[in-house]
């Protein structure tokens, strides 16, 4: 039997662990590393991974963990150079940046209009939420230097999407954050829910009702987003569940792995997500919209890759597909009360199609 060779679409490259900041909610060792990746170890990554043959049609290069803004401007140019001389033809490749955006300033903003980078800002909402966890190492908040650059993205036409990890405080308040957002002309949002990793523990995932309030927000954010049409035009939770649930075929898992080298450790380590993800396909009756869940929450939560759901699958995967799933029921029911012109305008701006 022939086996499909891997593929490879999406890599996170760390330039360097070092963040300017130090986020309360933050698991990422090391951040006060000033340690830079060579140029030399680029290249080779690189060049294994174009000779690889696994990245095929288009390779996504997401630039994270430390803070990739306190680098200068000229290594991305120089590893962008790089990167498009060692490509082989017919491999698009595109580069993302995630950023706390205290950094932003002209020179940045042109850069990455012109490269036409994918670019996310982290930023929490308004002012009373963003500083109570986002802050200088001298305990600051950081959110007026993020607002500014956010500001200033807006003022060069750069595209950008911010990323906002809710609290209990801000779940709370769907239409204060939405407000914020259509003030700040923010039009494409993301939402994480602080997650237990490394040597963290979330305070909102243990919280009594975290998946109730959850879906609370998502729901009434959904709704004030399609009762101002044109605002915001993307809202990832909403598109990956609708996307999950009405096109499976196109959904793609990250707990699929490619062969590993063969060590012991790494072959271990395979046939554990292995095994976990069996049993996710055995017991969860969400298993065809996530696909086994996400290996390092398994690992963080449970101490085991041999396990099932978590507190972050039961809130972020499970809570939007049964938002998603809610709304369409709703809407096909002639006469019922959810089935309106808000909802319908709801599903019909998530599928890009005409509200009727």
């Amino acid at each position: 039997m022939t086996t499909e060779p891997p593929k490879i679409q999406l890599l996170v490259v760390q330039p360097t662990p070092f963040c300017n900041i130090d986020c309360r909610y933050c698991y990422l060792p090391d951040r006060s590393s000033k340690a830079v990746v060579s140029v030399e170890t680029l290249g080779n990554l690189f060049s294994q991974i174009f000779s690889s043959g696994w990245a095929r049609d288009h390779l996504s290069v997401i630039w994270h963990a430390g803070e990739p803004l306190v680098m200068p401007v000229r290594f991305y140019r120089d590893a962008f150079g790089m990167i498009d001389r060692l490509k082989p033809d017919g491999l698009q490749v595109t580069h993302s940046f995630q950023t706390n955006g205290t950094l932003l300033d002209d020179e940045w903003c042109e850069f990455l209009r012109g490269e036409q980078v994918n670019f996310g800002v982290s930023i929490d909402g308004p002012q009373r939420f963003h500083d109570r966890n986002r802050r200088t190492r001298s305990g600051r908040g950081t959110f007026d230097k993020t607002i500014a650059g956010i500001r200033l993205l807006r003022r060069h036409g750069a595209r950008f999407h911010v990323i906002s990890v809710l609290s209990r405080a801000s779940m709370a308040v769907p239409r204060e954050m939405f407000d914020f957002y259509l003030e700040e002309g923010i039009e494409q949002v993301c939402f994480n829910i602080e997650e237990s990793e490394g040597d963290h523990v979330s305070e909102v995932l243990g919280a009594r009702d975290v998946e109730n309030a959850y879906y609370r927000f998502l729901s009434e954010f959904w709704r004030l987003s399609a009762a101002h049409p044109g605002r915001i035009t993307f809202i990832r939770e909403i598109e990956h569940a609708l996307k999950m649930v009405l096109r499976p075929k196109e959904a793609e898992f990250y707990n699929e792995l490619a062969e590993m080298a063969a060590s012991p450790v790494l072959t271990k380590m395979k046939q554990d997500i292995d095994a976990g993800v069996a049993l996710c396909r055995q017991h969860c009756q969400y298993f065809s919209v996530c696909g086994g869940g996400e290996p390092v929450n398994k690992l963080a939560e449970n101490g085991s890759f041999v396990s099932t759901e978590t507190a972050y699958c039961r809130v972020m995967k499970m809570r939007g597909t049964d938002l998603v799933l809610d709304a369409i029921e709703r809407a096909s029911v002639p006469g019922s009360q959810a089935s309106d012109a808000v909802v319908g305008e709801q599903l019909s701006q998530a599928l890009h199609l005409p509200a009727e």
